[in-house]
């Protein structure tokens, strides 16, 4: 759980345990730079690294991002999209190769605690 935050008062990556920031670290969820085509911001979760996560590490960076989210303007009126990335060992799925880095297959993305610090 969160350490005891005051009320009114918005989260921040110091309410974070260390733990927490060093999963996230390792990329199991990320901000896309770009909006959809809808304007809205994209969080990707590559689900095959969200299993080494443990549950309440997860919920907390999760409420932590859409907070930080829910402060920009633009993200109030479009909204976000979440999207699940699952690794597979099939070829074909994974674009005729079998890359060991689902990443790598995907547009690029940028990493989320960058964002974080440019509105805290």
């Amino acid at each position: 759980h969160f350490p005891t935050v005051p009320s009114g008062r918005l989260l921040r990556l110091l309410d974070l345990q260390p733990s927490d920031i060093e999963y996230w670290k390792n990329g199991f969820m990320q901000l896309c730079e770009q909006r959809d085509r809808s304007g809205r911001a994209v969080i990707i979760v590559f689900a095959h690294l969200l299993v080494k996560v443990p549950g309440d590490a997860f919920i907390r960076t999760w409420l932590y991002l859409t907070s930080v989210l829910s402060r920009d303007e633009s993200i109030q009126k479009s909204g976000y999209v979440a999207i699940y990335i699952i690794r597979t060992t099939d070829k074909a799925a994974a674009g005729g190769t079998n890359s060991n880095n689902t990443r790598d297959n995907t547009v690029p993305l940028k990493d989320v605690l960058d964002f974080h610090s440019k509105h805290q």
